[in-house]
């Protein structure tokens, strides 16, 4: 799994984005993009062909010598664990990196968006036309609709292309005396929501073990005076009986 020991500036690294239904511990990716620091993008259809998972991409993901660059990347890895088992590995969380900066200059740390953290970084890329822009707010399973469009491929593929200019900005940005807190911040991060839904699962099945079983339980009589004689530990009870 993610660890703090697993996040290296030196090492190669790939931008990783993803889309689908509901994306998180019960959800379903249906796309997942990958981007690199030569601004290609690459789109995977994973509903599809869910078997890609398990070959090169999921290698790709679980590999520990190549960083992944995510926004929020916590329903992702958690998407990824339950949905197809895939332990994502060395994680970069630009959400996480931009907290720990607001942070460094006394400011509270905030989630932000990836659009609104692009534009604070000064990165402008793709935006989607204001109809589909409404189609996202109003269908949530648009991205299991295929075939894909143009469109829907272009919004994808924003959603990973800024993804290794961002890393650089914000790794740069980042003081060096913080570096460690993020690391630590960031693996947390990024399994949350599996640690979260595993303790709940973990409760529900103490909740219902510690139940009573009512197959083994005896009914409730009322003591008859003899019965209560001998319930008594009373010499003369016992005398009287």
């Amino acid at each position: 799994m993610c660890g703090p020991e697993s996040v290296n500036r030196a090492q190669p690294l790939v931008g990783v984005a993803c889309t689908g239904i509901n994306v998180g511990p019960q959800g379903h990716l249906t796309l997942v993009l990958v981007s690199t620091t030569d601004g290609d993008v690459f789109a995977f259809d994973v509903k599809t062909s869910p078997d890609v998972m398990y070959q090169g991409l999921g290698r790709l993901l679980q590999a520990v010598d190549l960083l992944k660059v995510v926004h929020n990347s916590a329903p992702l890895v958690a998407n990824l664990y339950f949905q197809f088992g895939i332990n994502m590995q060395s994680v970069f969380d630009t959400q996480v990196a931009f907290a720990v900066i607001l942070e460094d200059q006394s400011l509270v740390g905030r989630h932000v968006s990836l659009p609104a953290l692009c534009d604070k970084c000064g990165l402008h890329g793709y935006h989607p036309s204001i109809q589909f822009q409404k189609l996202l707010t109003e269908d949530c399973n648009v991205w299991a609709r295929r075939p894909l469009t143009r469109e829907m491929l272009n919004t994808a593929a924003a959603m990973a292309l800024p993804l290794p200019p961002l890393y650089t900005k914000l790794s740069r940005a980042m003081e060096e005396k913080s570096w460690e807190r993020f690391q630590v911040l960031n693996a947390d991060t990024c399994l949350s929501l599996i640690k979260g839904r595993c303790r709940g699962a973990e409760k529900e099945h103490h909740h219902q073990t510690d139940k009573p079983d009512s197959r083994h339980q005896l009914p409730v009589l009322k003591l008859s005076p003899a019965q209560k004689v001998l319930l008594t530990d009373k010499k003369s009870s016992v005398q009287h009986f």
